[in-house]
């Protein structure tokens, strides 16, 4: 039985000691922030490269997507929740349920794009670093913020072997305990 531990000890070592480092480079979410006058706020996740239904296609104008997780003013979206993106070109902001929270665009003299590679049928959303400032577009007041975030969704491998470690002391105590 020490021999069965002495083992599984180097093992572990081994496998710690072998873990290069972290690359976290499976799936990225971005995570949006937004924050508005009189303290409202918003966030959502979307993946880079989300799946846009053909029907959720606005030509060269924008595209409608369905967000992970959104909130409003820190309570989950009673209606489940879309947000429209819209082409640099037509202002390149976004609107939250089809403007009835947010309706919001690039002040005049920015010319900020949440996404630029690919196309409305099969965007991919940029990671843009720093506040975004934003305006709403039906009654112009600014004061608004956007900040995207990445944020990897693939555990790291050294967190992965810490785990197995685990595991593997728990099966042995296990088998220690039974044995005796």
């Amino acid at each position: 039985m020490k021999l069965l531990l002495r083992s599984a000890a180097v093992i572990a070592f081994l496998a710690l000691v072998s873990v290069s480092a972290a690359r976290a480079d499976g799936n990225t979410d971005l995570y949006y922030s937004l924050t508005g006058p009189g303290g409202v706020t918003a966030s959502f996740y979307l993946p880079v490269n989300p799946t846009i239904a053909p029907q959720n296609v606005e030509g060269t104008f924008g595209f409608v997507v369905t967000p992970i997780d959104m909130m409003l003013n820190g309570a989950p979206d009673p209606d489940g929740g879309y947000v429209t993106f819209y082409d640099i070109s037509f202002g390149g902001g976004l609107t939250l349920d089809q403007g009835e929270v947010f309706d919001l665009i690039n002040p005049s003299d920015s010319n900020i794009a949440l996404f630029t590679s690919g196309t409305e049928a099969a965007p991919t959303m940029l990671d843009v670093s720093g506040d975004i400032p934003l305006i709403n577009f039906p009654t112009g007041p600014a004061g608004y913020t956007l900040t995207v975030t990445p944020v990897s969704t693939t555990p790291e491998p050294a967190s992965l072997v810490l785990v197995g470690a685990g595991l593997v002391a728990l099966f042995v105590k296990r088998r220690l305990s039974v044995s005796q």
